[in-house]
């Protein structure tokens, strides 16, 4: 949360970002945690790939798992448009 803040301070505009991953505990319950790290690792892969061509790596990103199933993404300079569009095409 720190490097939120230090970030937030230098780079006042942006987007927050969180993301939910849906019916995530019924399938750590169905088929087990090490399908679940699974998920979460591919999630995260495919929120840090749409990030880059979104934020083109104007400014730093940051990523922080925010609870069991979301993951929060602080994007400086991200325009509201660009994440909608971005979010659909992968929703």
């Amino acid at each position: 949360m720190e490097q939120i803040k230090n970030v937030r301070r230098e780079n006042p505009e942006g987007i927050l970002l969180l993301t939910e991953i849906q019916h995530f505990s019924k399938l750590t319950e169905g088929y087990g945690l090490i399908f679940g790290d699974i998920i979460l690792e591919q999630t995260a892969r495919i929120i840090r790939q749409v990030c880059k061509e979104v934020n083109d790596q104007k400014e730093e990103t940051v990523y922080v798992r925010a609870g069991i199933d979301q993951m929060l993404v602080w994007l400086p300079g991200a325009e509201t448009d660009q994440i909608r569009k971005k979010a659909s095409e992968i929703h």
